[in-house]
């Protein structure tokens, strides 16, 4: 009877300590851009981000709460202790005070440029030293910029900035900007409009990778809980899942972008 007690004390714990990665539901910001994160209803949304935590909800039996925040509204949040995790953006020197930062891919970059402002024989850094040319870019972050690149263009007040992704398209559009940064994700959406090659030429920048990532709270957050959150994005980049999820937005040959 003593065997029977304890294999039945066992059956019944094990399962629990295989799903004590998170003690509670988490509270995550993100930004409503299609084709990142779109709510189709109440309850219900879609979009690269929201393909990302369900797998990470799932591999780490944690439970996600989205709220959908702009990057200055994010920012504060997390500098007040209200919000848990921000999903998903670059590294931002002044979020990095606040919360910790878990890359989840990489990516290379493409400079999208204004028809007007375009000549096939300039590269990249003609357009990063040409005083008239303005870059686009979103409130609060950095729009796949390095950093050296971004202190540059803020120190000659040659960024424009909108609160959405498709703002700032709309800010290249208008001529406001000349030119913005996109990854493979957001250029294929953007070419999926008829008229975006009437607009705009794309000159790709093989070279540099930039980081994409999930905030942690340092505050809100148990060290334990976001020890394991960071391992559960390990596996997943390990075992391809993340790789599985960024092909449903981009081509094959578009893939290869990425890491």
């Amino acid at each position: 009877m003593k065997i029977n007690f304890w294999i039945l004390a066992l059956a019944i714990l094990l399962p629990a300590a295989g799903h004590a990665d998170c003690h509670h539901s988490f509270s995550v910001g993100v930004l409503t851009d299609s084709p990142y994160y779109e709510t189709k209803q109440r309850f219900y949304a879609t979009g690269l981000v929201r393909d990302l935590l369900e797998k990470i909800e799932k591999k780490g039996s944690c439970k996600f709460q989205e709220t959908p925040l702009n990057y200055v509204r994010a920012l504060q949040e997390l500098r007040g202790s209200r919000l848990d995790l921000f999903a998903f953006t670059a590294r931002i020197p002044s979020w990095l005070e606040v919360a910790d930062y878990k890359v989840v891919y990489s990516s290379t970059r493409s400079l999208i440029v204004r028809k007007d402002a375009f000549k096939k024989e300039l590269s990249l850094s003609h357009y990063l030293q040409n005083p008239k040319i303005k870059y686009g870019n979103l409130i609060g972050t950095v729009m796949f910029f390095l950093p050296e690149e971004i202190d540059k263009l803020m120190k000659e007040n040659r960024i424009v900035q909108s609160s959405t992704a498709a703002g700032v398209v709309q800010l290249a559009t208008s001529g406001k900007a000349q030119v913005f940064f996109v990854t493979p994700v957001y250029l294929r959406f953007l070419q999926k409009d008829p008229s975006f090659k009437d607009k705009f030429e794309v000159i790709p920048d093989p070279v540099n990778h930039i980081d994409i990532g999930l905030y942690v709270s340092k505050k809100r957050v148990p060290s334990k809980e976001g020890e394991q959150l960071k391992k559960t994005i390990d596996e997943l980049r390990e075992d391809g899942t993340i790789m599985t999820v960024l092909k449903k937005y981009v081509s094959d040959e578009d893939i290869k972008a990425y890491r």
